[in-house]
């Protein structure tokens, strides 16, 4: 039995997802494909438009077999703890054989061969990697200078400054660090992520969420690029309890900045950072604060993550507790294809870590774990559930819709 894991974010399921998934099985002639997907709130700090079980369901009625939660630290953290945290815990599930992902190159031996001299920092790399950071120049771009130049290929720049190239490095650095078995396979995109021109039936998520929020919005305007499953249930969900956009987390920032302390002790933020976000009125939109905020050094996705995290009170020595104890402590299943239960029965037989199929159960199965990975999960677990009922009351609040919490809610079967 094959496995292949795809870590995403389906917001939402779209025809390129459909094509990544369909060549990810072809490369690696797997037998199944599970993906590790984000919850309710994502890599850019924002709510996803669509609820976590919602975008789960979606996935397995397009052919993978079984969705499992990335963790909200991972799931809203840098591109470097989303990859490592979505890598340690494919580890620890076990019986995962290929990682893989979409990228603007499939050239998997030349984003191996530079995430292998990011890992082991020779010398002269470190040296120039140093030199561009004393320049006052952001991790990013210097980590991207320093590569051009040890590797003397100023054709890496390309390589580099691609969004899903950067992640797929991290995946791939995430492999070697963690000494994975697990082998990375890369498809290549079309489309680029954050392009909102589609391409024949081919648009991107970004370019999908533009769409729906414009004026005069109609599902014609999507159906080219996205399955008739999943239109059906965007459809069906339209207006009721979706979809969500960064407005409706202004009033928690606002009540947030009004009511509590915080210092810059929260994950991402830096004293700066803290400094001038006390300065500013509380009478401001969410996206107001993100404009006002942003810097050439600091970029607006990281702005939005330090957001959430604050909304959250996501600490950094939270942060630093998760990586230290074991960074993975659960595998929690979010919707299944009922043709496919036996990946979901291996998976519980083979599993580092509890697999959560009935969230009542979470506090029985993490016993299995030490005292220390106990606390852990129960923290990590407090702040994926907190996730579910802050998203609920985001939804009450814009639809007048009450959905049910973690507990309440079963992984949905197709």
């Amino acid at each position: 039995m094959k496995t292949v894991a795809i870590i995403a974010e389906y917001n939402p399921f779209h025809n390129g997802h459909s094509f990544q998934l369909e060549m990810a099985k072809k490369l690696t002639s797997a037998d199944y494909a599970i993906a590790l997907m984000g919850g309710n709130f994502l890599q850019r700090g924002q709510a996803a438009m669509w609820d976590k079980y919602t975008r789960a369901h979606i996935a397995c009625e397009n052919g993978i077999d079984a969705v499992f939660e990335l963790p909200f630290p991972y799931a809203t953290g840098s591109a470097r703890d989303f990859a490592y945290g979505a890598v340690s815990l494919l580890n620890k599930i076990g019986g995962i054989h290929f990682l893989c992902f979409g990228a603007e190159t499939d050239d998997v031996a030349l984003l191996s061969d530079i995430a292998a001299t990011i890992c082991s920092e020779p010398e002269e790399y470190r040296q120039i990697l140093k030199y561009h950071l004393s320049q006052g120049e952001p991790y990013p771009l210097a980590r991207q200078k320093a590569l051009c130049s040890y590797k003397k290929n100023a054709h890496l720049e390309a390589v580099l400054t691609a969004p899903n190239n950067i992640l797929a490095i991290e995946y791939i650095c995430a492999l070697i660090k963690t000494a994975s078995s697990i082998k990375p396979v890369a498809v290549k995109r079309d489309v680029d992520y954050h392009s909102l021109n589609p391409k024949g039936q081919l648009a991107s998520a970004s370019a999908i969420r533009h769409i729906i929020n414009a004026e005069n919005f109609d599902f014609s305007q999507i159906e080219n690029f996205i399955s008739e499953h999943t239109l059906k249930i965007l459809e069906k969900n339209y207006g009721t309890d979706s979809p969500l956009d960064i407005s409706d987390s202004t009033q928690w920032l606002q009540q947030r900045l009004i009511l509590s302390d915080y210092s810059d002790d929260i994950c991402d933020m830096s004293t700066e950072l803290c400094n001038r976000l006390k300065k500013l009125s509380p009478c401001v939109t969410y996206q107001d604060i993100i404009d006002t905020l942003k810097t050439k050094n600091i970029t607006e996705s990281r702005i939005s993550r330090v957001l959430t995290h604050l909304l959250f009170n996501y600490t950094e020595q939270d942060r630093s507790s998760f990586l230290e104890n074991g960074v993975a402590f659960y595998a929690n299943l979010l919707a299944l294809k009922s043709a496919s239960s036996e990946i979901i029965k291996y998976i519980s037989e083979v599993s580092l870590i509890p697999v959560i199929t009935k969230k009542a159960d979470f506090k029985t199965k993490i016993k299995q774990l030490s005292v220390s990975g106990q606390d852990m999960a129960t923290r990590m677990w407090q702040l994926d559930t907190m996730g579910t009922d802050f998203y609920n009351a985001i939804i009450f609040n814009r639809y007048n819709f009450k959905k049910q919490n973690d507990y309440l809610t079963c992984p949905k079967v197709t």
